[in-house]
């Protein structure tokens, strides 16, 4: 007899060696049986190149399937943080830029203060020159008399 898997199981051999033996007919012919069922069931459990090569195929694709939505998975999530990202770093150069605004208002008005400061000390300057020059020129007068 011939089982699903192309191995041959001499069932005939087996009952004449089982009677030789010293088996009744009968028994020999059940154990026969008994052991071409069992071989055919163990047989028929175990897997065959084609059945690996489809498991192997199947493995493959699941595999291709994972790989892929773990993939896009990831470019989404890369995406979201980069959303993120951008939206924060926009949120601190909108702070510098109004920060750098605000500087350059003091500036300038540290600016206009220093050329007004600037204007009183030239002012002061002449006057200064004009005092001292009729300081000069009362102490002169004051030695000569006589001069202008």
């Amino acid at each position: 007899m011939e089982g699903q898997t192309g191995l041959a199981l001499d069932t005939l051999k087996i009952v004449k060696r089982l009677k030789e033996a010293g088996l009744e007919e009968r028994q020999a012919e059940a154990i026969g049986e008994v052991l071409f069922e069992t071989r055919e069931f163990d047989l028929a459990q175990l897997a065959t190149k084609a059945d690996l090569a489809l498991l192997r195929a199947e493995m493959r694709s699941e595999m291709h399937a994972l790989r892929t939505e773990l993939l896009g998975e990831m470019d989404r999530r890369f995406a979201a943080v980069e959303g993120e990202m951008h939206r924060r770093f926009a949120a601190v150069d909108a702070r510098f830029a109004a920060l750098e605004a605000e500087m350059d208002r003091r500036f300038a008005a540290v600016d206009a203060k220093l050329a007004v400061v600037q204007t009183e000390l030239s002012m002061l300057k002449w006057m200064i020159g004009g005092v001292g020059f009729g300081l000069l020129l009362l102490i002169v007068r004051s030695f000569w008399p006589g001069a202008p």
